[in-house]
């Protein structure tokens, strides 16, 4: 393992050789994660603000020796544009790097009206299956009042799978909060095992508290990334 020096816009994170030389699994991004389970953001003594839900698909680039920061330069954004849902996407696309799969062709009125855990389904994203290490980008819509079923925020959040079980998915790897009331932003931290159906059903199908509208917000899973096939793909262009 090679330490590297910590640029404050990056998470914390190290270099392992074993994953710099070889082609990506989703298994071996999951294994990666694991390494930085539970951290709330003081690992190698860095501010509790340092953990954010991209980190779950940033660190295993990051952690397979992948310069992201090098490759995004000609995309624009501030500092932290390597830590964006959005600029990371606009990135891929540019790159023409296609992993992409949305949730009912991003058809934002099936989004919103496919309510629930259940509907979450391979299908949905015109995938066969499910897989560890693929990535699930949520947006957040309205659920009351007059902007009802549009989006109140896009690439709102993001985790890693980290278990399938009957091809649904069981666990996500996310930054995320352990307290167990409304609204949710104290005791944030990374954590491998957050139980998908609780998660979706439970504390984000009627999500209140926000301090961006008083309206009721509800998430939905918007898409689901090739996690393995994008870092592979980043592999090669770095050699190129």
């Amino acid at each position: 393992m090679s330490r590297i020096c910590i640029k404050r816009q990056h998470a914390p994170y190290f270099i392992l050789d074993r994953f710099r030389n070889k082609k990506i699994t989703g298994r071996d991004i999951v294994e990666i994660l694991s390494y930085y389970n539970n951290m709330y953001g003081d690992y190698f003594n860095t501010s509790p603000k340092t953990s954010v839900c991209s980190d779950q698909i940033i660190l295993p680039i990051l952690t397979s020796g992948i310069d992201l920061e090098k490759l995004m330069k000609e995309i624009p954004g501030n500092e932290y544009k390597i830590r964006n849902i959005s600029s990371f996407l606009n990135f891929l696309d540019k790159n023409k790097i296609k992993n992409i799969n949305y949730f009912h062709n991003k058809d934002h009125k099936k989004i919103f009206y496919s309510e629930g855990y259940d509907k979450v389904i391979p299908e949905n994203f015109g995938l066969e299956k499910f897989e560890e290490g693929q990535a699930v980008i949520f947006n957040r819509y309205f659920l009351e009042g007059p902007f009802k079923g549009k989006e109140q925020r896009t690439n709102v959040h993001i985790g890693v799978i980290s278990k399938v079980e009957y091809n649904k998915i069981k666990y996500l790897s996310m930054v995320t909060s352990r307290s167990s009331e409304i609204p949710y932003n104290t005791r944030i931290m990374a954590t491998l095992e957050t139980n998908f159906q609780y998660w979706y059903d439970g504390l984000r199908r009627e999500y209140t508290g926000s301090d961006e509208t008083k309206f009721a917000l509800t998430y939905r899973t918007l898409a689901i990334l090739d996690m393995t096939k994008i870092i592979n793909d980043l592999k090669d262009k770095e050699l190129k």
